[in-house]
Order: C-alpha cells, then structure tokens, then sequence
C-alpha cells in the first residue's frame, strides 16, 4: 500500500512494482487540491464569521443582561408579520404549542429575546402547529 508520504520508487530509484503510481499520484494530486479548498473555505467562513458579528451586534447589545421580570412561559409570536390570516390557524383557543425549549445557551438570540427552558413555543414566523 501507499499513503500520502510513502515513496513511489524503490531504493534503487526505480517505480515500485507493488503500487499503481500514476493513480497514486493522481489521487494525491486531489486529495492536496481539496485539503487547499478546505483551508480557502474555512478562511472564507471564519472572516465571514468575523464580519457579521464585527457589524451586526453592537458592544452595548452584546454585553446587556437578559430583560429582567417575570416572562410569560407561552410565546405567541417571535416575528411581527406572524399575524396575516393565511398562516395563523383560524382562531387563538385552537393553537397548541408545536415546540418546546429544552435548553438555552448564555447571549444566544433565544436567550437574549428572554425565552426560558420549558417555554412552549405557539407559533414562529408563519409555522405554527397547524402547517408544521
């Protein structure tokens, strides 16, 4: 067999006979051209990653202590265009929640917009428990 770091030719300098170096080379070839694209991907992510939240969260968010007092345990809408006709069901005592948070991260979204563990989810956006 052969990896990445083996030679392709024997002592004496001749090609081993024992492997298929034109295809050994050639796979090589590619496994060094994806490793290349991986690295110029996750550069890509990283900076990507940098820049949205350099621009999208300001120091004073970012650092703000969760709202404070009781909060209700039934969110209804998380998205102010949650309430057009044609994606709520047809009336509020027939919602029923369609998730619920099991856990919560420090400074996530969730947590920041004051969500609890345990809190039932009724609707997000236009799904609710009626389309979902």
């Amino acid at each position: 067999g052969s990896d990445m770091d083996s030679p392709l030719v024997d002592p004496e300098g001749f090609p081993r006979a024992d492997v298929d170096v034109i295809q050994v080379r050639q796979l090589r070839v590619s496994m060094i051209e994806t490793r290349n694209d991986l690295r110029l991907l996750m550069r890509r992510i990283e900076q990507g990653l940098h820049d949205l939240h350099s621009t999208s969260v300001p120091m004073s968010t970012a650092t703000a202590a969760p709202p404070s007092g009781p909060m209700p345990q039934s969110v209804t809408s998380l998205s102010p265009d949650a309430s057009s006709e044609a994606n709520e069901p047809a009336s509020s005592h027939e919602r029923r929640a369609f998730a619920r948070v099991a856990s919560l991260s420090p400074d996530s979204p969730a947590w920041e917009a004051g969500l609890k563990k345990e809190d039932t989810i009724l609707q997000f956006g236009h799904v609710h428990s009626e389309n979902h």
